[in-house]
Formats: C-alpha cells, structure tokens, sequence
C-alpha cells in the first residue's frame, strides 16, 4: 500500500515521521494555501496521492507520537511516496 511521508528536520521533533492526518470526518486535506477555505478534502490516500503529485500541499501528523501541535500542511518537495 502507498502513502505519503514527511519526516520533521528540525527543532524537538527531529527526525519524526508525519503522516496524512485523517480528520474527525474520515477525510485527508490537500491544499493549494494555509487557508481552511482552500482545502480539498479527499477520503483516501490514492485521491491524496493524486493531489500531492499535482502540486498541492497535505495536512500531516503522526498520531503515534504526543503532539506538540496540530497537523501541519507540508510542502510537496517535503513529502515522498513510500510503500508500508
């Protein structure tokens, strides 16, 4: 299965790895810009792949570690396609 991964380069959470951040409803973000009123919400990862290879940033997190704050929206040169 393909997904997309960030890994964090600098400050307290070095070397972390992000990944999509499935929201409340079931859906992942892509986006053009910071803004909320920008968002493509897309319900799985190949939709997000498709976005993500068009240019468009995606909201990321890593539920696994404790935040120490919300999803970040990654740039595309950040992200890379891996298989898990």
């Amino acid at each position: 299965m393909l997904t997309l991964r960030s890994t964090v380069a600098r400050g307290k959470d070095k070397g972390i790895h992000l990944w999509p951040h499935r929201h409340d409803d079931g859906q992942y973000v892509a986006s053009p810009t910071k803004f909320e009123s920008d968002y493509i919400r897309v319900p799985t990862i190949d939709g997000l792949i498709v976005h993500y290879r068009q240019g468009l940033k995606i909201r990321m997190s890593n539920p696994n570690e404790r935040p120490r704050s919300g999803p970040s929206l990654i740039d595309p040169q950040n992200l890379e396609i891996v298989d898990v």
